[in-house]
Formats: structure tokens, C-alpha cells, sequence
């Protein structure tokens, strides 16, 4: 079926032979409705690895026939719902994800072009032009340039703004994409092409954009000193924010950049200084979990110093314990003061990504741990724990 699909593209709706519009728009459907039969046989079949990559054509043959009739609305459409496939079964899938922005950049591109062209001929035709856009298909939506998903070096995080499309302004718009394109060809260590789409970003001249640019094009020179320099000016600014969350992972990140120049002791001190900050101040948020987890990481690539690791689990384990249920603290309790047998690192990582994805759902939490108990042949540290916490007694024996 995929076959007669790309027959009907390849051989009947012929782009580069002008037919008569009856032949065209025959073939065009044809083709169309031919990727959609597959499609409906293929999804039963997800995650299947072959029809995942199935669907994807799909999506991306498709967005390309509506894409050169000029109906951007439907190449949008299926450029996203081949981005939430994407998103949904293979979120690293760098590859695929380089698709999605080649094909979105372009239609970006050709917008950016028409809208610069209309404003060089008066102001209040451009803002017509942006206002009436057939791309944004909802209005109010902001892109937010995050430093954790664009900067270089800064744990590779494959998010997408879901207010992309809904951004009215094109040249936020086609910045992202620019600079998550970057991102992608730093990835797969393309440093030409990364360094081409960092200029291209730059060259549209939004302020918070342009500033990330920098920041990475320093990267990419070997420039640490300036990205921490820049990083430590915005950690200031949050701390006299008066804010609770303070974007932590900075203090991660530039203990990264320390470990590149081969300062230990700094990287330590900016690694610990976002653990310190966290317990001092009892505060828990969507930092705080990778700030834990980049510090262990620490430890196990400059030297396996498992003591530390096990140390910095503990820590992360006493401050799960205070915003987990009475439930899942009696698990905490129990793994934190546990003498009958040693507990790993490795089994520190497994029971601390156990906590964090289990609910207030006893019978839920009782069958994940009893999968959980067979693991590694740590039946006696299980074991021990089952016959402490309620509703688990017996259950590890």
C-alpha cells in the first residue's frame, strides 16, 4: 500500500510537468488518499519501529503536495501531527526531528519574505499580513527562547514549543526554528551548518534569541569563560528577584562548563550550589530532579566515586520525602535507614525514578514494586522493605 502511495506521487502528480488542472488535482487526491490508507493500516501497529517511520513519510509526503499548492494551513497540520509522533515515540529521534524543521522553515521562510516585502512598502500592510496569516491557527500564543532547550552543552532536552505556530510574530517564529536547526546539527556535529543557522537566527534581531546565539557561537569556540560569565549574570538577576524558582539548572550548567575547562573544584561547587539551594530553602520544582541527576552524572564520569553517588541520592531521597505521600514516605524512610543489607548505587537510580513515578495509587505502587522487586538480585534489600511497609508484607518473601 505505501507503494501505491509514493506511484500515484511519483508517476501521476508530476511537479515538474505542467498537466492540465484536471489531471493534477485527480492525482493530487489520489495521492493523498492513497498515504492515508496507509496510514490507517500502519497505526494500529505503533510503536512498531517500521511503521512508526511508515507514518512519518506519510505525514511528511503529504505536508509536501499541500506545501506546493500553496495550502500551508494542511502542511502545517501534518508537519505537526508528524512532530507528536515523533514527540510521542521517539522524542531523541534527531533524524526525524531534523526533518520536521527543514520542512517548517521553509514555509517560514517564504512568509518571512513576503511579509519583509510587504513592509518595505508600508507598515499597516505588514501588520494586515500578520494579522491574517493562514499559519496561526490560534491567537495569544508566545515562543519562549529557554536556554535549557536551545543553549549547546546544556543537557540535551528535544522539547518543541507547542506555541510555535501560534506565535503571530514570523520573526520569533522563524528564529526558533533556526536555532533549534542549530541545535540539531551540533548534535550530530555538523559545525559548519550549526554555525550557519546560528548566523541566520542572528540576523533577524530578536533581542532573547540573539543573546542564546551568542552565548552558543562562544561554545562552539571553546569560549567557556564568557558563557559562565553570562550564565553567573543571570543567576544573579533571578536571586534578587524575589522569585522562588530560580532557573537552578544554571548552576548545573556552569559546573559543566568548569568540568570542560578541567576545573574540578569549580564544577563541584556550581553542581552542589543548586543542591544547597534546594534543601535550604525546602523547594521542589521542574529543575530540581535533572540538578540531582547532572551531579550523580558528575561523579560517574569524572571517576565513579560511587560514595558521592550514593550521597547525592540520599540527599535527593530526603527532599522527595517531604512532598510524597504518607504512602510512598514510608517507602523513602525505609530505603534511607535500611541495615539488614547494602543498598547499590545502581539501586539508589532505581528506586529514586521508582518514587518518582508512582502515585497515591496503592494497588499501582504494589504491582510496580513487586516488577521491581526480581531486579539485579536485590530480593534481601526488597524483601526487608516489604515486610516494613504497609500493604507490601509478605510480598517479598
Amino acid at each position: 500500500m505505501i507503494i501505491a502511495g509514493y506511484l500515484s506521487l511519483a508517476h501521476h502528480y508530476d511537479l515538474t510537468e505542467q498537466r492540465c488542472q484536471y489531471n493534477n488535482d485527480y492525482y493530487f487526491q489520489l495521492a493523498i488518499e492513497r498515504f492515508k490508507q496507509v496510514m490507517q493500516l500502519s497505526h494500529p501497529y505503533l510503536p512498531n519501529h517500521d511503521d512508526y517511520l511508515i507514518l512519518l513519510q506519510c505525514h511528511e509526503k503529504i505536508g509536501y503536495l499541500y506545501r506546493e499548492r500553496g495550502d500551508f494551513q494542511h502542511t502545517i497540520d501534518h508537519y505537526q501531527q508528524f512532530l507528536h509522533l515523533i514527540q510521542k515515540y521517539k522524542p531523541n529521534d534527531i533524524k526525524n526531528l531534523t526533518s520536521y524543521y527543514d520542512g517548517i522553515i521553509t514555509i517560514y521562510e517564504n512568509e518571512f519574505e513576503q511579509v519583509s516585502s510587504v513592509r518595505d512598502t508600508t507598515s499597516i500592510l505588514a501588520e494586515t499580513v500578520e494579522s491574517q496569516s493562514v499559519l496561526h491557527a490560534v491567537n495569544g500564543g508566545q515562543i519562549i527562547f529557554e536556554r535549557s532547550n536551545l543553549a549547546f552543552g546544556f543537557y540535551l532536552v528535544q522539547s518543541v514549543d507547542l506555541c510555535l505556530n501560534a506565535q503571530v510574530n514570523i520573526n520569533r517564529r522563524l528564529a526558533y526554528c533556526y536555532m533549534k536547526r542549530a541545535l540539531l546539527s551540533f548534535e550530530q556535529n555538523a559545525l559548519e551548518q550549526t554555525r550557519d543557522y546560528l548566523y541566520k537566527a542572528t540576523a533577524i534581531n530578536v533581542a532573547d534569541a540573539r543573546n542564546i546565539c551568542e552565548e552558543n557561537l562562544a561554545y562552539l569556540d571553546g569560549n567557556y569563560k564568557f558563557v559562565i560569565l553570562k550564565y553567573q549574570q543571570l543567576i544573579d538577576k533571578q536571586l534578587i528577584s524575589g522569585l522562588q524558582c530560580v532557573n537552578e539548572d544554571y548552576f548545573s550548567y556552569i559546573g559543566s562548563l568548569y568540568e570542560k575547562i578541567g576545573d574540578s573544584e569549580r564544577a563541584i561547587q556550581y553542581y552542589l550550589l543548586a543542591i544547597w539551594y534546594f534543601e535550604l530553602n525546602g523547594h521542589y520544582c521542574c529543575h530540581t530532579q535533572s540538578c540531582f541527576e547532572q551531579f550523580i552524572l558528575y561523579y560517574k564520569r569524572t571517576g565513579n566515586d560511587i560514595n558521592s553517588v550514593i550521597n547525592i541520592s540520599k540527599r535527593f531521597l530526603l527532599l522527595l520525602y517531604k512532598y510524597r505521600s504518607p504512602f510512598i514516605k514510608k517507602f523513602i524512610q525505609i530505603i534511607l535507614i535500611n541495615t539488614k543489607t547494602t543498598v547499590n548505587e545502581t539501586m539508589y537510580a532505581k528506586l529514586i525514578y521508582f518514587i518518582l513515578n508512582n502515585t497515591n495509587n496503592v494497588k499501582q505502587v504494589v504491582d510496580n514494586y513487586e516488577k521491581l522487586l526480581y531486579e539485579e538480585n536485590h530480593l534481601m534489600v526488597f524483601a526487608g522493605l516489604a515486610e516494613e511497609v504497609p500493604g507490601l508484607k509478605g510480598r517479598g518473601a
